[in-house]
């Protein structure tokens, strides 16, 4: 019976256009949709994929310990231990790129580089996958880059102005003591982009995954000038920023850099994008 009436109710709603939208908004009052995930940027209705077990066991545990990290920024953010599942999805990508870059690619060194890391979430994933695969467990080094201080005007174009000052209270100590667990495979590298790359006179000649969270255009893209040679093929760029309405500046310039590049550009539904060389 009750599948009958759904048919009815379906053959009325598309012989009726023009009250769909109160036919929906009856709908969403009366049998609201179940979400499987809601969250930042992002609210679905299927099943997320880190509810398989045993194959995300490490993603989800990860998801778990993330909770005891202390938050430093969350005046900037928003995000602290109470509400920081609404970065899983996001945080399921951080994971699977590390997965992609690891899989895909077979240098002497796997060389892991994050550019803008705040108090450390997405790189606490990217540790756990490295030291989750036998490829890089013992032969690899994940680069921090960040000022761990306050956004400057000269990194900012006129659109991004509003941002002077943010992440003012970022502590490397923290992020080092939210990361301590890993601190003889990562090297922290404390300073602005660009001006940090210039200390890097012996950097590694190849990298293999990238993640871009740095809330500017200049800084992203002068990000990308220095690693992507670096880059080898089969190798990830992950960019945090690059859907957000309030940072299409940075996204035009990113479009723009790939336009002669090898390589695909995707877009995600989480204001997210990675690109796969």
């Amino acid at each position: 019976m009750k599948k009958k009436i759904e048919q009815i109710g379906v053959r009325f709603y598309l012989s009726n256009p023009k009250i769909r939208k109160f036919m929906e908004t009856f709908r969403d009052i009366f049998f609201p949709i179940k979400f499987g995930f809601s969250g930042l940027a992002i609210k679905t209705t299927n099943n997320p994929p880190w509810i398989d077990e045993p194959d995300n066991s490490i993603f989800n545990q990860t998801s778990e310990d993330i909770h005891f990290f202390k938050f430093s920024s969350v005046q900037s953010t928003g995000i602290d231990s109470y509400n920081v599942d609404r970065l899983l999805w996001r945080h399921w990508i951080v994971s699977y790129s590390t997965r992609h870059a690891i899989q895909f690619t077979n240098p002497d060194e796997f060389n892991f580089v994050e550019c803008g890391v705040g108090d450390g979430m997405s790189a606490f994933y990217t540790l756990r996958e490295i030291n989750n695969n036998q490829k890089t467990l013992n032969n690899s080094k994940l680069h921090l880059f960040d000022s761990w201080g306050p956004m400057k005007k000269t990194d900012l174009i006129e659109n991004e102005l509003d941002s002077i000052g943010r992440y003012s209270e970022l502590e490397l100590d923290i992020t080092k003591n939210n990361l301590k667990e890993y601190e003889n495979q990562i090297v922290y590298h404390k300073g602005y982009i660009p001006e940090v790359f210039h200390q890097l006179p012996n950097f590694p000649n190849s990298i293999i995954y990238m993640h871009i969270d740095l809330n500017s255009t200049k800084p992203t893209i002068a990000s990308l000038e220095f690693f992507f040679p670096k880059l080898v093929p089969g190798g990830v760029i992950l960019f945090d920023d690059y859907g957000w309405n309030n940072h299409k500046d940075t996204k035009h310039a990113v479009d723009d850099f790939f336009k002669d590049k090898p390589g695909i550009l995707m877009q995600l539904p989480t204001s997210q994008a990675i690109y796969f060389r």
